[in-house]
């Protein structure tokens, strides 16, 4: 009986004993663990401590610390012992979904929950050496490890984040440092990318830009290897992947894909641009370990500063682009104003457009029945040549802007197949977006304005293109209008001219010819007359002398009406015959090779007639100078005289001369300082196109 007292009584010494020790060791370990958390080593160093500590405290083959993450699946953050165990999936699900302490029925595993930040933060597993199990009182010793490792593991987990928050912090404040000053985008894009990466830890992170024809553009792209996108790259939209979720939703999209070996689990987050989806950001890993739970919201926080960059940027943009586009129109219109030709406003219009929109430009022009159209403008990039035409059909922008006679997009996914002469220039110059605008002249559809690029335009160009349209508009009817009152007052010189030639001709042959008659006769009737009659005789020679006086003053004002010798030997000799007359000395220089239109003739003898009259009037010159050349089709005039100077320019003399030379499409100028001569210069076109009936 009394060994049985003593050997039960050295049983409880040796288990107090045993129980002790552990206690002490149990101690010794939260000691350490203690003293390791007070030198704030990494989480990682601190996670495998607390593992060994663990598995030396019991004696133990395996310890495992794990990490709940946010779908719920574990990772395993600190390790020791050997790794040949099963981790007991079904014990672990058990312990999740009781918060408890959960032992494995052969008392070989058992898995412990671990409580931090106010919740299940992970789990301990611990399991025995093979053939050997835990000890009785493992869960007992372990919860209250656990307890205290809480502590160190939350306290670990706030440094973390504080750490973590100030490198995003300093990351963010980077990039918006570089957008700040005024980086340019593809460099900002470019830091995003390296500093999402890098501080998320994942394999690839690249920001990109959603076009308008179901594909997204790479802006910024980084990786740990070579397989992130380069910058430029094209991505089809489509399928089941974190891209194309997030360009069809407009939300974070998470996609994990590790049941296909080899594809990376992605996360991505839009980048809104005033309410529209501009593009996204987006990380990738090749990892088996999941992303962490609170990525999308990390990643939406880098989004949100891109899309403040961007906003800012195309603040910018759409400033500098307004002003540039502002300075482009005035230009435009100051041709306009000025009266500029058909030929150098289209080349201006058409230079003016490419460089505004950065994109090849045309003009084009309907024909008569609007069924074919003919380019009549150009930017330089395109080689089919002005004047070209083709089927309205065979240009869908165009055809567009016939049907609905408002501005149209034309776009595709490439570049469109050849048909046609129009069809194979915008397959061989990549064209896959066209924007038209139409321009329409009093209420009529006269032709088609276009910007067209390899890439789809901005969603404004419509808008910006209308504008350039109207004011193309406006100078096609300002130069209708012009061109139809410079054939109207050719048309009303021409008339005036004929009515003075008719008027010249019917002096001379009738007037002028009876009063000769008459004269003739008085002088017959005169000669037969005896000498008796002396008196009558007389003065029949007074009346017979005075119609020659009329006669020849009817010849001279036959020559202001319309001079005969301008009609009969040309300019040349017409104004040798004024010079002839002229009561001042005249130096005439002639440089013809030959006689210029008709109206030209015309203009050009009366200025000078009515030069040589203004002289001989109110100048008081001695000598004149009269200088006519043909030059580079243009008949060059000037009268030049030495007298006092101070004619008046508007007078209606020169003012009507004026008139004459600038219907004919001429230009007509009058210098005459006081007492130093005047001299007189104008321009005229030799030849004169064909003149058009009046409506």
């Amino acid at each position: 009986m009394d060994k049985v007292v003593i050997w039960r009584l050295g049983g409880r010494l040796r288990c107090r004993g045993r129980a002790r020790r552990r206690a002490e060791r149990e101690r010794a370990a939260l000691q350490r663990i203690a003293t390791l958390v007070a030198r704030r080593p990494p989480r990682s160093a601190l996670f495998t401590v607390v593992a060994e500590e663990a598995g030396r405290l019991l004696d133990a083959a395996e310890t495992r610390l794990s990490r709940f993450t946010g779908d719920r699946s574990a990772t395993v953050v600190g390790h020791w012992g050997s790794s040949s165990s099963p981790l007991g999936e079904e014990l672990i699900a058990r312990m999740a979904r009781s918060g408890r302490a959960v032992a494995a029925a052969d008392a070989t595993t058992l898995a412990v929950p671990v409580f931090a930040e106010g919740g299940l933060w992970g789990f301990l597993t611990v399991a025995a050496a093979p053939g050997r199990a835990l000890p009785p009182d493992a869960e007992t010793s372990l919860r209250q490890f656990t307890n205290v490792m809480s502590t160190a593991i939350a306290d670990a987990e706030s440094r973390h984040a504080l750490a973590r928050l100030a490198e995003e912090q300093a990351a963010l404040r980077r990039v918006a440092m570089l957008a700040a000053h005024g980086a340019p985008p593809s460099e900002v894009f470019a830091a995003v990318a390296g500093e999402v990466g890098a501080l998320l830890g994942t394999d690839i992170s690249m920001v990109a830009g959603r076009n308008g024809d179901g594909t997204v553009t790479v802006l910024g792209s980084w990786s740990t290897g070579t397989d992130g996108l380069p910058v430029g790259t094209r991505v089809t939209l489509g399928g089941h992947n974190a891209t194309s979720i997030v360009a069809r939703t407009g939300r974070p999209a998470r996609v994990a894909n590790h049941d296909t070996p080899g594809d990376p689990a992605e996360i991505a987050a839009p980048i809104l641009v005033e309410g529209r989806v501009w593009g996204l950001l987006l990380v990738a890993t090749r990892s088996d370990e999941p992303l962490a739970a609170d990525i999308e919201e990390r990643l939406a926080t880098f989004a949100d500063l891109v899309a403040t960059a961007v906003a800012n940027t195309e603040a910018h943009e759409q400033v500098r682009r307004y002003g540039e586009e502002q300075a482009s129109l005035r230009r435009v219109a100051t041709l306009v104003a000025e009266g500029a030709g058909p030929a150098a406003l289209l080349k201006a219009i058409t230079d003016e457009l490419a460089a505004t929109f950065a994109a090849m430009s045309a003009v084009m022009r309907f024909d008569d029945d609007l069924s074919e159209v003919v380019l009549v403008g150009k930017s330089g990039e395109i080689a089919v040549p002005t004047g070209s035409h083709w089927p309205i059909g065979e240009t869908p922008a165009a055809a567009a802007v016939h049907r609905t006679r408002q501005p149209v997009r034309v776009e595709a996914p490439g570049p469109a197949p050849a048909t046609g002469p129009h069809g194979a220039e915008i397959h061989r110059l990549g064209i896959v977006s066209t924007v038209a605008s139409p321009i329409i002249v009093e209420g009529r559809l006269w032709g088609v304005m276009t910007v067209s690029d390899r890439a789809p335009l901005p969603p404004d160009t419509e808008q910006r293109l209308t504008r350039f349209a109207n004011l193309f508009t406006t100078a096609i009817a300002n130069s209708e209008n012009r061109s139809e009152l410079a054939a109207s007052r050719r048309r009303i010189v021409a008339a005036a001219d004929e009515a003075r030639r008719t008027i010249e001709r019917n002096l001379h042959d009738g007037t002028q010819q009876r009063l000769v008659s008459l004269a003739l006769a008085v002088r017959s009737v005169q000669s037969s007359l005896p000498a008796s009659l002396g008196d009558l005789r007389d003065d029949l020679s007074t009346v017979a002398t005075g119609l020659a006086a009329a006669v020849e003053e009817l010849r001279e004002l036959a020559r202001g009406i319309h001079p005969a010798a301008l009609t009969q030997g040309g300019l040349s000799a017409a104004l040798r015959s004024l010079a002839r007359r002229s009561a001042i000395a005249v130096d005439l220089r002639l440089a013809l090779n030959e006689r210029p239109a008709e109206p030209i003739e015309a203009a050009t003898y009366f200025v000078v007639s009515e030069a040589l009259a203004n002289a001989v009037k109110h100048s008081a010159a001695t000598h004149i100078e009269v200088w006519v050349e043909h030059r580079d089709e243009t008949l060059r005039l000037a009268i030049s005289d030495d007298g006092a100077g101070g004619a008046d320019a508007r007078g209606w003399g020169l003012l009507g001369l004026r008139d004459r030379v600038e219907a004919l499409g001429g230009s007509l100028s009058v210098d005459s300082p006081p007492g130093r001569g005047t001299r007189i210069t104008a321009d005229l076109p030799f030849t004169l196109g064909p003149l058009r009936p009046s409506a």
